[in-house]
């Protein structure tokens, strides 16, 4: 596979899931939370298998070909985070499931922001720019902090209202029922 077609499939399986998630938030479709899920890590496979084919077509001492692998294994573990935080998952409570797809989704964004990390200071290195100067301000434990930020909310917002008790006395005694939901 070349980059070009890399980038092509990349570029369609994106634009396919931004409007099918469009046209669910829009409310001109609706499907079952499990085709939904199914859908996405289908999605996820598609790119992370295209990642794949473009590793093996690259020069294995490329350091393009690494990247493509570390990202293709970010994509994996990002993908099963998405399962298990999921409808069709099996991991139950909540508690579990939350904590299983924010270790997933930590350790795969984790290796995204240290590729690129390491992509942006071999670019300033071979070839300084006006940026060079701030080199040393973009350090990547900042970038990991703010990918485990993010991952924080894309996992709270998929809990659904069954998961929540609610009860006076600290014991769950019904389903909390917000209009949100």
């Amino acid at each position: 596979m070349t980059t070009k077609n890399y980038i092509q499939i990349a570029s369609i399986t994106l634009l396919a899931s931004v409007i099918f998630e469009i046209t669910l938030l829009a409310g001109l479709a609706s499907v079952s939370d499990k085709l939904y899920h199914y859908l996405h890590i289908f999605l996820m496979l598609v790119l992370i298998f295209s990642q794949i084919l473009l590793y093996k077509s690259l020069k294995k001492n490329n350091l393009m070909a690494k990247y493509a692998l570390w990202f293709a294994l970010g994509m994996g573990l990002t993908a099963i985070g998405d399962y298990v935080n999921g409808a069709n998952s099996c991991v139950e409570p909540v508690s579990d499931k939350l904590t299983w797809a924010l270790l997933l989704f930590g350790a795969g964004y984790v290796i995204y922001n240290f590729i690129l990390w390491n992509y942006t200071n071999n670019i300033i290195s071979k070839k300084p720019t006006t940026f060079s100067k701030y080199k040393y301000l973009i350090d990547k434990n900042l970038l990991f902090v703010v990918g485990s930020i993010r991952n924080g909310h894309l996992c709270v917002k998929n809990i659904l209202p069954q998961d929540v008790g609610c009860g006076a006395n600290g014991r769950v005694e019904g389903v909390l029922r917000h209009p949100f939901f």
